[in-house]
């Protein structure tokens, strides 16, 4: 017959005078080791950042490859009634005047030029859209340079025609939010930020844009180091309270007061100056272009480089929409 083994505890317990009594299952505390920790109370992992690499189809500072230089090279030097490349760029025909405007080192970037940068970003942007999507870039386009100009011109009529439920924008204003219009986006939609330039009236210099949808504000970017822009501020400001309107009224509900809440405006800080007014809109190319993909090395963009910066842009837009 075994011995009992709670007993013999006892019995030795007794013997000895140590308190070595068998406890029962329910009555045992479980001893922690000193190494153990609680899973709950551990330091929690630092967050990754995640650093998107920029591949060279959106690389805002590429240098383009030999073969694209030389085609608009090539294109360049044909004499008129040659057989040559047709080049449009939105249904507008393109001269070889275009580029030799646009390395012309003491002349701002003209309107037409701007337009045609802006095209081949929208391009980019669809072109690449997986890119954007993996690395989470906001959706975002660039408006045509008479939207934003165009726009200002309905302020007066807006003081004329503030009644609840009067339609004060035209068609054409409502069919690019809608998306049926280059850049064929609709806003909220497809696209959370739009981008654009437009002329300051009382600086007489390029100044963008950033225009956010969802948090109904626009950021003012300037980049002439001798007169701040801050006296366009004004101008900016009217076109916050028309974009309200105009994302209502393009909306097809009732035009309701209440909701024409205007955009906040703020100013950008920390962007490449420069000192030659001829420099802003190769400038503000870059830096709108930078900020749509959330760049923030802008170190690059400087009056050296410049002439440089408008070199690769001239071959950039030519070799996108060049026939083959």
């Amino acid at each position: 017959v075994k011995p009992d083994k709670k007993r013999k505890a006892v019995a030795s317990s007794q013997n000895s005078g140590m308190d070595n009594v068998f406890l029962r299952r329910s009555e045992r505390v479980p001893k922690r080791s000193r190494d153990t920790k609680t899973p709950f109370k551990s330091e929690r992992n630092p967050a990754l950042t995640v650093i998107h690499e920029i591949i060279p189809a959106v690389d805002p500072f590429s240098t383009p490859a030999e073969h694209k230089l030389s085609r608009l090279q090539n294109w360049m030097t044909l004499k008129p009634g040659m057989h040559e490349t047709s080049l449009s760029i939105n249904d507008n025909k393109i001269r070889k005047y275009f580029f030799q405007s646009m390395e012309n080192a003491k002349k701002d970037l003209k309107k037409e030029h701007i337009d045609g940068a802006f095209a081949m970003l929208n391009c980019r942007r669809n072109e690449n859209a997986a890119w954007f999507h993996n690395y989470k870039i906001p959706m975002a386009c660039f408006l045509p340079m008479e939207f934003l100009h165009c726009l200002l011109s309905h302020d007066l009529a807006y003081k004329k025609e503030k009644v609840k439920g009067k339609k004060i924008f035209n068609d054409l204003f409502k069919d690019i939010v809608r998306g049926k219009e280059y850049p064929e986006k609709t806003w909220g939609e497809d696209v959370d930020v739009v981008y654009g330039i437009t002329l300051g009236k009382k600086s007489n210099v390029w100044i963008g844009m950033e225009i956010h949808l969802k948090k109904k504000r626009i950021t003012v970017y300037d980049c002439f180091q001798k007169e701040s822009n801050i006296i366009d501020i004004p101008q900016v400001k009217k076109l916050a309270v028309l974009i309200s309107d105009l994302l209502v009224e393009s909306s097809r509900d009732d035009v309701d007061k209440v909701k024409m809440i205007p955009f906040e405006v703020e100013q950008a800080q920390g962007l490449p100056k420069t000192k030659h007014p001829f420099n802003c809109g190769i400038f503000l190319v870059k830096i709108l272009e930078c900020q749509s993909l959330k760049i923030g090395d802008m170190t690059k963009i400087n009056d050296d480089n410049a002439l440089e910066l408008r070199r690769t842009l001239s071959c950039e837009i030519f070799n996108q929409f060049v026939d083959e």
